[in-house]
C-alpha cells in the first residue's frame, strides 16, 4: 500500500501518539527516537523495499495548493525555505499516482493536463488569455463529444476539436475544466491582491 505521503501526516500521528520532539534538521529529526519512528511510520507507508519517488509535487502557499508541478518545489531544508515561508509558501506536497482516493481516472485527467502544460505549452501564462470561458466551452465540446452528441460552441474555429474516442474525450474535458480552475483561481488571486 502506497499513501499520499506527507510529513505533516506523520506529525500529526505523531502528536496524537505523545511524540513532541518534532525539530528536523534538514530532512531528519534531530531527536533519534523521533527519527526512529518516522523510519517505521515510512516502513508501513510504502511496500518492503520500495523508494518514496513521487509522480508529482505539489506546491502550496497560504494553506490553498498554488500548483502541480513535475520537480520537487524548495522546502523545509532547502537553502531558500524561511524566506519562502516568510512570504506564505507551505511545504510542498508529494503525489503518488495510486494514493488512496485517487482513481485511474482522476490519474489520467491529471496526467493530461500535465501533457498539456509540458508538451503543448498551455501553461497558466498562456491560458490567461481566455477571459470568455473558452477553456469551459471546449471541456463541454468535449463531454457532449463523448456522449455522441452535436458540437456547436467549439471555442476555436482555427484548431478543430481533436477526434478521438470516448474516455479519451473526457480526460481531455477533464483537464481543461482543471485548466479553466486554474484561470479562475488566478483572477481571483490577481483581484485579491489589489
Amino acid at each position: 500500500m502506497s499513501l499520499f505521503l506527507n510529513r505533516a501526516d506523520f506529525e500529526h500521528a505523531a502528536g496524537k501518539a505523545g511524540i513532541t520532539d518534532l525539530a528536523t534538521d534538514g530532512e531528519a529529526y534531530v531527536n533519534a527516537g523521533t527519527q526512529s519512528a518516522y523510519l517505521v511510520w515510512l516502513s508501513v507507508a510504502l511496500p518492503a523495499g520500495a523508494t518514496p519517488v513521487p509522480d508529482g509535487w505539489i506546491s502550496r502557499r497560504n494553506g490553498r495548493r498554488a500548483a502541480l508541478l513535475p520537480h520537487r518545489p524548495p522546502g523545509p531544508g532547502s537553502s531558500s525555505w524561511e524566506l519562502s515561508k516568510k512570504r506564505g509558501w507551505d511545504a510542498p506536497l508529494p503525489v503518488f499516482a495510486n494514493a488512496p482516493g485517487a482513481s485511474p481516472a482522476t490519474i489520467d485527467v491529471v496526467l493530461e493536463r500535465q501533457r498539456q502544460q509540458l508538451e503543448e505549452g498551455y501553461d497558466a501564462a498562456h491560458d490567461g488569455q481566455y477571459t470568455g470561458s473558452q477553456l469551459a466551452r471546449a471541456a463541454a465540446c468535449y463531454a457532449l463529444k463523448s456522449a455522441g452528441l452535436a458540437i456547436m460552441y467549439w471555442p476555436w474555429p482555427n484548431a478543430p476539436i481533436k477526434d478521438c474516442g470516448r474516455r479519451e474525450s473526457l480526460i481531455k474535458a477533464g483537464a481543461l475544466i482543471l485548466a479553466q480552475l486554474d484561470t479562475l483561481d488566478a483572477a481571483e488571486q490577481a483581484e485579491g491582491a489589489q
